[in-house]
């Protein structure tokens, strides 16, 4: 069986995103190690260490492993940390894994496990994000040199990354389809938050960080009190938002619920910035909107504006406050002729199709 050993930018309990979603469709017939972040801990801790401790299995085939962090900075940590994932691979048989990188501050660990092959999946453009260290985009340059394979999800950042890495493949971000086309179901519970909320209800889910145009959410907010603007997903922290009545932060709802709030929405917004963040991004929220066959709004980010008119492109707050308007004003036939189309491309576009073209890809490069 293969094996992947995946260094995630991303916390396994966090939102469930493309990490999370690649690997826990990969174990199906890969033996997946998902590593998360590492956590602090204390000497104690360490002095006891044991990998069950610290280990928890999702299926048979995907275990995740929080590394706990020591007082340790520089080429200790480092030393630590190769050494740590050294006993990892001999203690659960990972030996001559695919090493699968998100977090690009790992990538000292490239060429140093006895690996198979080295990914780099690139998320985002990191040099875009306010709590980037220097280090960072640094290592991104670095992993973008040194893997075998670089993967990308937009048009932009494969621009970025074949420059320096001629096996660059554009992947974008997908939807677990039999999960969000539940919107369609009439027995769903109604999320009792929103049952004291006038319609229409225009709904976001996700991180609601630097990326969000709260400026928009405020023109909405005030051009249309009677609309009720549903925010879902975590803050960062000491982000300025827009406080209003008709704006509604609930926070974080568990993945497996969120189709709930799906059927609720008359629209589904993506109010992202103007910013390199944007132009770099390939939101998955648009996706799941697609498998919920929700009607969307989005700002000019280049891989929503592809898909044309399945989409309403808006190009300045007015406009879309007026695409907006026209979605709810949606005739019967339109919101069918919609639907149909949405759910076919949301089909077309599944992690799990994600997940065959770089299986593809992974082939192709055996051969070679």
């Amino acid at each position: 069986m293969n094996k992947i050993i995946c260094f995630s930018s991303t916390r396994w309990d966090f939102l469930f995103q493309r990490p999370q979603q690649l690997m826990t469709t990969f174990s199906r017939d890969f033996k997946i190690a998902y590593v998360n972040p590492p956590m602090k801990a204390g000497e104690k801790c360490l002095q006891n260490f044991n990998f069950d401790d610290w280990c928890r299995s999702i299926n048979r085939n995907l275990t995740v492993f929080t590394p706990p962090r020591p007082k340790l900075s520089g080429l200790k940590i480092q030393t630590h940390f190769t050494d740590l994932m050294k006993k990892f691979i001999r203690h659960f048989g990972f030996d001559d894994a695919i090493l699968w990188f998100n977090m690009p501050e790992a990538e000292y660990l490239c060429r140093n496990l006895n690996e198979k092959l080295v990914i780099y999946d690139c998320l985002d453009d990191f040099s875009s994000f306010s709590w980037t260290p220097k280090y960072s985009a640094e290592a991104d340059l670095i992993l973008a040199k040194k893997a075998d394979i670089v993967l990308v999800v937009s048009e932009s950042l494969y621009q970025s990354k074949a420059a320096y890495n001629s096996n660059c493949f554009l992947i974008p971000n997908g939807c677990d389809f039999p999960h969000f086309s539940r919107a369609a179901n009439n027995n769903l519970k109604f999320p009792n938050d929103l049952k004291n909320m006038k319609k229409p209800l225009i709904g976001f889910i996700g991180a609601l960080y630097e990326w969000i145009d709260f400026d928009l959410l405020g023109f909405l907010g005030r051009e249309r009190p009677y609309w009720s603007i549903v925010l879902i997903g975590p803050k960062q922290a000491g982000i300025k938002t827009v406080k209003l009545p008709n704006i509604h932060y609930l926070g974080r709802r568990s993945y497996g619920i969120l189709p709930n709030y799906l059927k609720q929405f008359d629209v589904g917004i993506i109010p992202f910035r103007r910013s390199k963040t944007g132009t770099s991004s390939s939101p998955i929220k648009f996706y799941e909107y697609l498998a919920a066959a929700l009607p969307i709004v989005s700002t000019e980010i280049p891989e929503v504006v592809k898909f044309g008119k399945i989409v309403e492109i808006a190009h300045n707050n007015k406009d879309f406050l007026d695409k907006t308007e026209r979605l709810l004003l949606e005739r019967e036939d339109e919101k069918d002729r919609r639907r149909a189309l949405q759910l076919s491309l949301a089909r077309a576009n599944t992690w799990e199709s994600r997940c065959n073209s770089v299986k593809k890809i992974l082939e192709k490069f055996s051969r070679q």
